[in-house]
């Protein structure tokens, strides 16, 4: 018989063990061990599913203050179930038979032994219901937690071994679909399944926020037929166009069939929608998308990046969308399950002035600048490339040069107005764009981590998004469904701690009310993040992790981000327990902190240690500032800025004869070259491709190198704020002149002033 190799108990069940013994009418501190031991044993076993229709496992022993109890099972029939004599990992198989003709009923019986002799028995009520396949509609109609029989032919495959984080299938029959969730093996590697083959699954039936699936755990494969049938697309074209809205029956009744949809509109994408991987079409007055999961997604990590592509190259077009049904909320989606889900069929014809109103409409630009930015301008429409665009800007801080809007943060925010000229033919529109531009930061900031919060005092919520390499603080506002964020510390709202029964709650103040922070469950399983006046979630102090934690339907959860958001979202905490090394590589956990304004002071390295990353430096008094190298030109000189921040870490590396001097720019190495642009002339670039080797001055403290027949050194004189190459002779042959009229270029530390 196969076996089913997942427990029936899991780490929650134990723990929910222990608690139960302590809710006994007599004190534990009176029971003696055996009895201790069978009230555990009880506990464990008491909430499990009463139908087993397949093979589980059960503990051999447990023990009590350091006592060994055994535990042996036992069974009343004869025939149907039997208990196994093997015992792996303190774990004894029960085995079922699956197949049964008839509904066995049965009572499994555990006799717990002590090392004295004596014994306790406690027994549990199970059944083995009769083998059944069901149809589809008996399988949707089949209460929860029942166990089914369910069989067809898989359409995809979601396997930890191809980059998902859950084993899952879909597979469908003549009827319907059927979603299989959260498999205990590998459905690649283990089961050793492939799209096409006709499998039987058995399972416990369960619905997760709408969506009808084999619940996780729960689920036995049985290959029926390995040789692959290709299964032909369900035509939803006319259900789609003609559905009401994307709730309508005939839309998602038949949750997890493959189906196309013919001659959709392919809709550009938001930035919102790509990070959420929704990728849209639309046919009559309906829109919906076809959906990238970033945990579950039949297509392979370089199929996805494939079907990205393309459809970012297909704006406008006309398509075929094809995949199984999904429902989110109750709406309609599609789930791909091949690389081509979009078809793409051709290109509308329009006319110069329906292009030019296409591609106005179609035309996007980010609505807030944070940082200092280059911005692609597209000189040509997207879908159209007919049409012609060209752009202005209104404002310095947001300068149109060669294709891009150069945007570099200005002292105060600033509303920037963009405006792109469309032509095509002898049509001609304009559409402008409102860019706020955030302020460049006022100070430097440390943070510090709040190990046990006090009621009454207010923090800020932060965290350390290593992914960016930013800071991100709570500004006190939403972003979509999350909480939003600024890497400037002036934005941050106060965030009082305030203790309630059970806990605490966390509010700040606007217009003269109080909003709290507040995880809850937003629909059935599902968990989010609000900002409400009316809070009802408390919050305990994790302090092994420093941050606060909500229990909620039986999980615990925090507030944080992942991978490259930069918003604040709910995860589940064992994202960072069962992992402790994703703790600031993937998982950024947000903490209350202090924040101190910090002055930073730029030090001089006397002795540059290879393979360290300093910032490059002028203390350039006739201007009475620091200045930092960016990593950019200026013209035919280093760029620099006085704010550190902005200061690119140049790393040193070993080469025959000296150093050379890099930082590195979208994944490559970018060198400072001294180099001979004309015959006796020395300058300054930046290149992938360096000539000049660097030698130290240890009088001096700065690099040189020896190009054109002199020695030249990088810095400024006189009221220049840009980086040079300079004789060496200028700073040897006067001493005195050193910082007052040349300012030789540095590499320094930070360091708090």
């Amino acid at each position: 018989m196969k076996k089913f190799l997942a427990l029936l108990l899991s780490v929650m069940l134990v723990l929910g063990a222990l608690a139960a013994c302590n809710n006994q009418e007599q004190p534990d501190n009176e029971k003696d061990g055996l009895t201790l031991a069978k009230d555990m044993v009880r506990a464990m076993y008491k909430d499990a599913p009463e139908a087993t229709a397949s093979d589980y496992q059960v503990i051999a022993s447990t023990n009590i203050d350091n006592v060994k109890y055994d535990i042996t099972w036992s069974v009343d029939v004869a025939s149907g179930v039997t208990v196994g004599t093997t015992v792996t990992d303190n774990q004894i198989t029960v085995d079922v038979d699956e197949k049964t003709e008839t509904e066995i009923v049965y009572v499994l019986k555990a006799t717990i032994t002590g090392p004295d002799g004596k014994t306790a028995e406690t027994t549990f009520n199970h059944k083995v219901p009769a083998f059944r396949e069901l149809s589809w509609q008996e399988y949707v109609d089949a209460p929860a937690k029942s166990t089914v029989v369910v069989k067809g032919v898989i359409t995809g495959i979601m396997a930890k071994s191809k980059g998902n984080s859950y084993n899952c299938i879909y597979l469908q029959d003549k009827d319907g679909g059927y979603y299989v969730y959260g498999m205990a093996t590998d459905p690649v590697t283990d089961d050793k399944l492939e799209v096409g083959m006709e499998i039987r699954v058995t399972g416990a039936r369960d619905t997760y926020s709408g969506t009808y699936e084999i619940a996780q755990g729960t689920a036995v494969v049985e290959i029926i037929n390995s040789e692959k049938t290709a299964v032909t697309p369900a035509d939803y074209t006319e259900a789609f166009k003609n559905a009401k809205d994307l709730k309508d029956k005939s839309l998602v009744e038949k949750q997890a069939l493959l189906v196309t949809i013919k001659g959709v509109e392919i809709v550009k994408q938001t930035e919102s929608d790509a990070k959420r991987g929704y990728f849209r079409f639309k046919l009559g007055e309906n829109t919906s998308y076809i959906r990238i999961s970033s945990s579950v997604c039949p297509l392979t990590k370089d199929e996805q990046t494939a079907f990205k592509s393309e459809f970012e190259s297909h704006t406008g077009w006309i398509a075929d969308a094809t995949g199984v049904i999904c429902v989110y909320d109750g709406a309609f989606y599609l789930t791909p399950v091949t690389a081509d889900a979009f078809r793409y069929v051709s290109l509308p014809e329009k006319s110069d002035a329906e292009m030019v109103a296409y591609e106005k409409e179609n035309l996007t630009i980010p609505a807030n600048v944070t940082e200092d930015s280059e911005i692609d301008l597209p000189a040509t429409g997207g879908t159209y490339s007919k049409v012609a665009v060209t752009w202005t800007s209104d404002k310095d801080c947001a300068k149109v040069d060669g294709g891009k809007l150069k945007v570099t943060l200005p002292e105060e925010e600033t509303k920037v107005k963009l405006t792109a000229e469309l032509k095509c033919g002898s049509v001609t529109e304009t559409r402008e764009f409102e860019i706020t531009v955030d302020a460049a930061a006022k100070a430097n900031y440390k943070t510090t981590v709040v190990d046990a919060p006090e009621p009454g005092k207010s923090y800020k919520f932060a965290m350390d998004q290593n992914k960016l390499g930013k800071t991100l603080y709570f500004t006190g506002e939403m972003d979509g469904n999350y909480l939003a964020t600024s890497d400037k510390a002036e934005k941050a709202v106060d965030l009082t701690v305030e203790q309630v029964e059970g806990g605490y709650r966390a509010y700040f103040v606007k217009d003269g009310k109080k909003i709290y922070i507040d995880i809850y469950e937003y629909t059935q399983g599902k968990v989010g993040v609000q900002l409400t006046e009316t809070p009802t979630c408390v919050f305990n102090w994790n302090e092994a992790l420093a941050i606060p934690t909500v229990s909620l339907i039986g999980n615990t959860y925090y507030l944080g981000a992942y991978k490259e958001f930069a918003t604040m979202s709910v995860s589940l905490i064992k994202y960072l327990t069962d992992d402790p090394t994703a703790v600031g590589v993937s998982q950024f956990p947000s903490h209350l902190v202090t924040v101190e304004e910090v002055v930073l002071k730029a030090e001089a390295v006397t002795s540059p240690e290879v393979g360290k990353s300093y910032k490059f430096a002028i203390e350039q008094a006739k201007l009475g500032k620091t200045l930092y190298f960016t990593g950019e030109m200026d013209g035919n000189y280093l760029a620099t800025s006085d704010k550190p921040e902005k200061g690119v870490d140049l790393t040193l590396e070993q080469v025959e004869g000296g150093y050379r001097a890099y930082f590195e720019k979208d994944g490559k190495k970018t060198y400072v070259d001294i180099y001979e642009y004309t015959s006796g002339k020395a300058g300054v670039r930046l290149t992938d491709t360096p000539t000049a080797v660097y030698v130290w001055n240890a009088a001096l403290s700065i690099p040189t190198a020896e190009v054109a027949g002199g020695t030249y050194y990088l810095g400024s004189y006189k009221e220049f704020a840009t980086m040079s190459a300079s004789l060496i002779k200028y700073l040897t042959d006067d001493p005195s002149a050193v910082g007052v009229s040349q300012f030789p270029s540095h590499l320094v530390v930070l360091a708090e002033g």
